[in-house]
């Protein structure tokens, strides 16, 4: 016996054609109205953008003092020949930077929402300078290998969370080292 398999009628296909249609059109009219959402409503401020500029304002001239201090002392862009000698130039700038982030705590930051912010910030330099000095240990017992940061969450380095903080509230110079 051979089973027999009968073609949708003309109005069960034309049914389906319509809904497959209307499903194609409102996904396309969602999509474009999600991305209307995303460039013309949707808040662009960086989650680390500071309500006040006290804080940035005091910071950005501390932060370049201690850059130029740096260049000043010739440990910028230096070539090393060994990781002793690089360890050396590293924990030299460590010091400075030690000491920046000292007088960056000292700082009053008015607003308390910014407070909890730059604290956050300044937990960050923390940590990297902590990870600079495990590197220095390394380096003077002659292991060349590359600096090694700690990452946050989303897995991204320290630094560079240093840098997106520095960059959103106007602090160039508070960005992390570079070439030191």
């Amino acid at each position: 016996m051979t089973a027999t398999v009968t073609p949708p009628d003309g109005e069960t296909a034309t049914t389906r054609s319509r809904l497959a249609w209307a499903g194609v059109v409102l996904f396309s009219v969602l999509t474009v109205a999600g991305w209307i959402y995303v460039f013309w409503f949707a808040d662009t401020t960086p989650t680390d953008k500071l309500k006040t500029d006290a804080f940035p304002t005091a910071a950005q001239p501390l932060c370049a003092a201690t850059r130029q201090q740096v260049r000043d002392e010739g440990l910028v862009d230096v070539k090393a020949d060994t990781p002793q000698q690089r360890g050396e130039l590293t924990a030299r700038a460590d010091a400075d930077l030690r000491a920046m982030v000292a007088r960056l705590r000292a700082v009053p930051v008015p607003d308390a929402g910014d407070a909890v912010l730059v604290e956050r910030w300044l937990a960050d330099w923390d940590g990297l300078i902590a990870d600079r000095e495990s590197w220095v240990v390394s380096l003077r017992a002659g292991d060349g290998g590359p600096l090694i940061e700690r990452s946050h969450e989303g897995g991204e380095p320290a630094s560079k969370t240093l840098d997106s903080f520095a960059s959103a509230n106007a602090m160039p110079a508070c960005k992390a080292p570079d070439g030191y």
